[in-house]
This record gives structure tokens, sequence and C-alpha cells, in this order.
């Protein structure tokens, strides 16, 4: 019964020390993703503005429209309500009915 005791403590201990050493890399693996996050957000580069949508029925000026319009917003804003806003601002013409 003793060597049973002694195996399960044992086996106890060995978890506690991978579980340990576990969150001790995903700690890591965190504060390097905040890290890279942090210095992209510094160095973030200022796409030019798209130019306005204004309803055309042309399929390449709308591939390039919504294109330059990704592009923009993924260099400028963070939250989905900016994206949507700022979506709706190259709005022109029929294109805002």
């Amino acid at each position: 019964m003793a060597t049973t005791y002694e195996s399960q403590k044992e086996d106890i201990s060995v978890l506690g020390e991978e579980f340990s050493r576990r969150m001790e890399e995903l700690t890591s693996k965190f504060q390097r993703s905040l890290n890279l996050k942090a210095n992209l957000s510094s160095t973030r580069v200022k796409a030019p503005k798209p130019k306005t949508y204004s309803g055309e029925r042309d399929a390449m000026l709308i591939e390039n429209f919504i294109w330059d319009l990704q592009r923009y917003i993924n260099s400028n804003t963070t939250s989905e309500e900016e994206k949507v806003f700022v979506r709706s601002l190259f709005l022109a013409g029929h294109a805002k009915t």
C-alpha cells in the first residue's frame, strides 16, 4: 500500500512540475506576442485613402475599390465599429442608397 501512495505522490509531483513548465512557456509566448503587437502598432504604414465608389457596375472598378478600402481600413482602424463607419465614408451617389 505504501508503494502505491508513494507512486501516486511522485506522479502528482511530476504533473505539477510539467504544469508549471508549460505555464511558463505560455506566459513567455504571450509576452512575446504582446511585444510584437506593440512593435507593429508603432510602425504602421499609412495606406492612401481610396477613391469613393458611386455605384458604377464595373467589375474591375469594384474589385479595385474593395481592395483599396481593405488596405486603408486594415492600416488605420482597429474596432469593428470604426471599420463599418470608415467604409460608409467612401460611398457616394447611388452607392449610398
